[in-house]
Parts: structure tokens; sequence; C-alpha cells
């Protein structure tokens, strides 16, 4: 519990948190590589002098014409076979009694003075040289690299934790920005409003596009959602105003069995229009709802044939000649009732619309199921034949409302079903001519 407490209380912004802990890092990468770099210094520089102090003096040795006093740091010392000085210098602190012998460089230790030495004889004679080095050039060397180390190592870290931090604060700024938009959606509920950042292609601009697209599809969702419960509304409040009236004028007026009966069909007529209406609802929420459906062998050419011989009086009050090739056993995998929903809804669009031919057909070809409804009715404009599956919609509104009392949710239904099935469906139409609709589903 304090634990949680102690995370709340010290809850820093994301900014912050990367501040300190990329600091924290540069900061312990920075001493240990400075303590590395002194370590190894100090290591390489006594490997280095002691390489060198030897090949100065073995080459003085090999050619003593080229012996001087003094030499890129290096005091060169000329004694004879019994130890005595013949020419050189020496540096301060350095005895010169020191036994002549051919070994490796010797360190000579005086005080607070420190010397490296390497004794190499000439050739063809008993007379010796001495290289002697200090190794006080090495500490000055050393300090002054640590000197200027420690004065520019603060103002580097300094400079690296700023620019860190403005380059940080100028990533995340179309993180607050999308943080303000989100707010000024949540409470403007205006999914209109979109999140404007310049030109990117990194990760966070990579993610407010894809906020863009999903506000996009959310304002279309909303925008369709607001409009089908306005359609509901207006669909169901039509045949609801009409039953009260009916009824209304009924109780006042209706004075005979046959004035009864009237009112009696129109409140009917009135009533099937809305069951109608609500089971095509019922249906299009059962289809949003269900992701997977449970699949099972339908004889599609039983189905189809079923239906027609139902609409069989139907075809003959209106006088309709159905013309059909419909193959034998054709399966699909599917939901009876759905198929059965979507056969029956472009039938009963054909029998609306048809002036007295609708053709069928049913083929199975190349693992693909065919199927196409055809009349020879009003056909459909061409502007209007990408709205025709949108719900509600109706071409020429006022004259099918009194041609076929429907609602708008038949091919809208279809759509959905043909969808859900993994299916297609398309739409061919002139005017006055002919309608097709082919729905295709293929069974691989």
């Amino acid at each position: 519990m304090w634990l949680k407490k102690f995370k709340t209380k010290f809850n820093l912004p994301i900014i912050l948190k990367i501040t300190l802990w990329y600091s924290s890092f540069i900061f312990l990468l920075m001493s240990l590589s400075i303590v590395l770099m002194l370590t190894l210094s100090s290591s390489l520089g006594k490997s280095v002098s002691q390489s060198q102090l030897k090949k100065s003096v073995n080459e003085v040795a090999k050619n003593p014409d080229r012996f001087e006093s003094f030499d890129s740091g290096i005091f060169f010392i000329n004694y004879d076979h019994s130890g005595e000085i013949l020419a050189g210098k020496y540096p301060l602190g350095f005895n010169l009694k020191l036994k002549l012998e051919e070994n490796n460089v010797r360190t000579y230790l005086k005080n607070n003075y420190k010397f490296y030495y390497y004794d190499s004889k000439i050739q063809n004679s008993n007379y010796w040289i001495r290289g002697v080095y200090p190794i006080n050039h090495i500490a000055k060397d050393r300090d002054r690299i640590i000197y200027i180390i420690l004065f520019f190592a603060p103002i580097l870290f300094v400079l690296v934790i700023l620019g860190g931090r403005k380059i940080l604060k100028r990533g995340f700024k179309p993180v607050k920005i999308i943080s303000d938009t989100a707010l000024e959606i949540t409470h403007s509920q205006d999914f209109s409003k979109r999140i404007e950042l310049e030109e990117g292609n990194d990760e966070i601009h990579k993610m407010a596009y894809t906020f863009n697209t999903m506000l996009e599809s959310l304002e279309k969702s909303y925008i369709r959602e607001k409009q089908f419960n306005s359609n509901v509304s207006h669909e169901l409040k039509t045949p609801i105003s009409v039953i009260l009236a009916e009824s209304c004028f009924s109780l006042k007026h209706v004075n005979s069995l046959e004035e009864a009966k009237e009112s009696f069909e129109v409140i009917k007529r009135q009533s099937k229009k809305m069951s109608e209406l609500i089971n095509q609802i019922i249906m299009l929420s059962k289809i949003e709802n269900t992701p997977n459906l449970e699949l099972i062998n339908i004889n599609f050419s039983n189905l189809v044939e079923s239906l027609l011989n139902d609409s069989y009086i139907i075809f003959e009050e209106k006088k309709i000649k159905v013309q059909k090739n419909i193959q034998k056993d054709i399966f699909i995998p599917g939901d009876k009732i759905m198929i059965e929903r979507m056969i029956d809804n472009l039938l009963s669009n054909a029998i609306k619309f048809t002036k007295d031919i609708i053709k069928i057909n049913l083929i199975k070809k190349n693992n693909q199921i065919l199927f196409e409804i055809i009349d020879n009715g009003l056909g459909i404009s061409e502007k209007n034949l990408s709205n025709i599956f949108n719900r509600f919609y109706q071409e020429n509104y006022s004259r099918n409302k009194s041609k076929n009392h429907g609602s708008g949710l038949g091919l809208s239904l279809v759509m959905e079903i043909v969808k859900l099935h993994h299916g297609n469906i398309e739409v061919e139409s002139i005017p006055s001519d002919f309608t097709k609709f082919t729905i295709t589903f293929n069974l691989n």
C-alpha cells in the first residue's frame, strides 16, 4: 500500500523520467570512461615510454655519432668501462652511480622523483650509453589531460541533458496535441475534429494517423447511427399515427360492419408494416452481433425452389412470368434463416418493381456459386446505384412509398448477410429496362 502511495506521490512526467534516466546513464558512462581512460593512459604511457627509451638508447649504441645529451624527453649519458661519465646530461635527482648492466628497463625512485633508465653497451667498445626518462613528464601530461576532461565533461554533460530534453519536448509535442484533441472531442462530442500534425513518419505520427482513421470511422458510425435512429423513428411514427387515427375514427364514426372491416384492414396493413420493419431491424442487429456463424450445409437449390413455390399465388395475381435456371443440389455452408431472408428480400424487391418478368439463375462454376435475380421493371439510375444498399435508402422515395410500402432496409440486410457469408453482391441496371442483382459465393 505504501509503495503504491509512494509511486503516486512521485508520479513524474514522462519527459522528466526519460531525462533523469538517460542523464544518469550518461553520467555513469562518462565517469567509467574517464576512470578507464586514466587507467589505460597511465598503463599505456608507461609501456610507450619504456619502449621509446629502449629503442632510442639502442639506436645511439649502434650509432655513437648520433649521440646527443637530450632528445625527445630522454637524457643520454656516456660512460667508460669503469663507470666514469664521459659526456651527457642527467636529470635532477637521478643517481649517476647506479650499476651499468644490459637488462630490461629499470626504475629508480628517490623522494618524489621517479625515473626509467636503460643501459646499452656501444658496439665494438667498452663504453656504455645510458638513457634516463623522468616519469614526471608523463604525470604532467596526464594531469593536463585530467584538468581538460574535468573542465569540459560537466559542460558537455549539461549540453547533452539540455539538448536531449529539447528533443524530447519536440518529440512528445504531438502526444500533447493528441491528448488535447481527444479531450476536446470528449467534451464537445464533435467527431469531425482531427489531430492536426505536421508531416512525419515516426511512431507518434503513425499513431496520430491511426487515431484520425479511427475518428473518421467513429464519425461515420455516429452519423449512421444517428440517421438510423431518425429513420426508424420516422418509419414507426407513420404507421403508428395511421393506426391511432384509424382507431379514433372507427370509435367515433363507424356504423356498419363493412366500415369496421375497412378500418381493421388499414390497421392490419400498418401493423404488418411495423412488424416487418422490426423484424428487419432485429435481423440487422443479429448480424452485427454475430461475428462468427454456426454454419450448416444448406441445399441452396431447394431453398430457392421452395421460396418460388411459396410465391406462386403472388406471381399469378400480378401476372408475373418467372424464368428460372436452377442447377440441382447446389450446397452452401451458411445460416439457413439468413440465406432464406436474403433470397426472400431480393425476390420481394423484384416482385414489387417488375413489369411482368423475373429471371432467376443459380449455377455452380469453378468452386463458385452464382445467384442472379433479374427483373424488367423501373430500373435504377446510375447515380443512385451506389446508394441502394444504404439503410432506409429508396430511389424516388415518394413514388416507391406509394407502390411498395417498403422500409428501405431490405437491400441493406441482403448486403450484410452476403458479407457475413464472405460473398460478394453486385447490381446492374438500366432505367426503364432491367435490374440485375448478382451474388457470388466462393466455396474455397
